[in-house]
């Protein structure tokens, strides 16, 4: 008989201030259009398939990976969209500050390459699927200011089934 996998991701997090700011128009727009309310997060590793079994080793290899790592700013800065379900509307991260914490973690992570998070880093704000012109009219409505958080951990989340059903399995401090 063959272990049950889910589907684990790597985030970090805003926290505070920062993270109430973000998760208050992260609600409201899943309340506005219908979408599923979830956590702030930029996804740094996603859709690792994992048995039960596997979660412990992983979380140990999440732990070293943090160690070996300083905290960081992450900058949120423009508004961007695209036609995938959870890539719908978001914030995009700034890149440079970003693509060191992606090329040391490669290391441990070697998928992060073939992943588009990399390509991309952002903090999605709505999921689903919705017309160009709703996207536009959320931009219009929601001026951004850009907003900057300390990353102070890696958190390994189970990102199986509906949005708002995932949740934290272990989280790592940075140093």
């Amino acid at each position: 008989m063959t272990a049950k996998t889910e589907r684990y991701s790597i985030w970090f997090r805003p926290k505070g201030e920062e993270a109430e700011r973000l998760q208050a128009l992260i609600s409201k727009l899943a309340k506005s259009y219908g979408g599923p309310v979830f956590v702030p997060h930029v996804t740094l590793v996603g859709n690792m398939y994992l048995t039960s079994e596997e979660v412990a080793a992983e979380s140990q290899r999440l732990d070293d990976l943090a160690q070996s790592m300083s905290r960081f700013t992450v900058t949120l800065e423009e508004y961007g969209f695209m036609n995938e379900k959870e890539r719908c509307f978001y914030i995009l991260a700034k890149p440079m500050q970003i693509d060191q914490i992606y090329e040391q973690a490669m290391e441990l992570y070697p998928q992060i390459n073939d992943e588009y998070f990399r390509a991309m880093p952002h903090l999605s704000l709505l999921y689903g699927d919705y017309p160009e012109s709703t996207k536009h009219a959320i931009i219009n409505s929601n001026p951004l200011s850009p907003i900057s958080f300390e990353a102070e951990s890696f958190d390994l989340y189970l990102t199986e089934g509906y949005a708002s059903t995932w949740h934290q399995i272990h989280s790592a401090r940075l140093h």
